[in-house]
């Protein structure tokens, strides 16, 4: 299903390596080509700076409006990246599996396409996995204004989740996680009950947590989040209510025990 793209008049070339440390793993689902070329073109050029031999594989999920239009633009555009575009919508979490599956480095980086790193991002996350191998890193979220957009998530006795105003957090939005290979599999992956998005990485992030790991916010790397830009145009509100239902009846022992937002937000205060 995955072929290498080899365009010979290529804007963002991914030069080969036997052994990449780190497999970048993007879903894509109607991107803007604008979009998709600002994240590559700023992810390349930062592994390059940090001298970090990475592999960069996409997954192009069927759009029911603009098909396969951002894997055909990749197939055009791009050298070495490792493509597929599967005949169906494998949603967030199994479009992520399936490169997932593909992927040869010992570090997995999950990456949305409307995700823009910034220089030196790369090498203070790789230092703080090695220093919590067990533990998923995040960055800070940034929105297109330089704004603080997030910096991780509460959730609350009722599933529902709110953006977290202090150190102690529950997950962190899967727009930019890193964790070892080994920590992915340990977990178990995204639950396909959750498909097509919405509350896997909420889900993934509570059975590491039973798994004695935890999401830990970077101190101090932030990348810009575009927002809107992994999920190409689809007309109509968004529901999540059947992903929340699922995510309160799988957790409903745990979530008990959460603290009202209120209460977390005063400990923090006080600290």
């Amino acid at each position: 299903m995955f072929r290498r793209t080899g365009s010979p008049a290529a804007r963002h070339i991914i030069e080969p390596t036997a052994e990449p440390l780190v497999s970048f793993v993007f879903v894509t689902f109607g991107t803007d080509s604008a979009m998709i070329d600002a994240a590559l073109g700023r992810l390349i050029s930062s592994c390059a700076a940090d001298d970090v031999p990475a592999e960069i594989i996409v997954v192009d999920n069927l759009h029911p409006v603009r098909g396969h239009a951002t894997g055909q633009h990749l197939a055009l555009t791009t050298s070495g990246v490792r493509l597929a575009m599967p005949d169906e919508n494998l949603g967030f979490g199994g479009g992520n599996e399936l490169g997932v599956a593909v992927a040869r480095g010992t570090v997995l980086c999950l990456v949305n396409p409307d995700l823009m790193v910034h220089d030196g991002w790369l090498t203070p996350m790789l230092d703080e996995l090695a220093a919590h191998p067990d533990d998923l890193i995040a960055p800070r979220l940034l929105g297109a204004n330089g704004s603080l957009d997030e910096a991780g998530q509460w959730v609350g006795p009722n599933g529902l989740t709110t953006p977290a105003s202090g150190a102690d957090i529950d997950y962190a939005s899967a727009a930019c996680w890193i964790m070892r290979r080994e920590t992915h599999e340990r977990v178990g992956g995204f639950d396909p009950r959750f498909h097509p998005a919405y509350f896997e990485d909420v889900d993934f992030a509570f059975r590491l947590r039973r798994l004695g790991g935890r999401v830990r916010l970077h101190p101090t790397v932030a990348v810009t989040h575009l927002r809107g830009g992994s999920v190409g145009r689809v007309h109509g509100p968004t529901d999540i209510s059947k992903q929340l239902h699922t995510f309160v009846e799988l957790w409903a022992d745990e979530l008990w025990r959460q603290p009202p937002f209120g209460a977390r937000r005063a400990i923090a205060a006080a600290n």
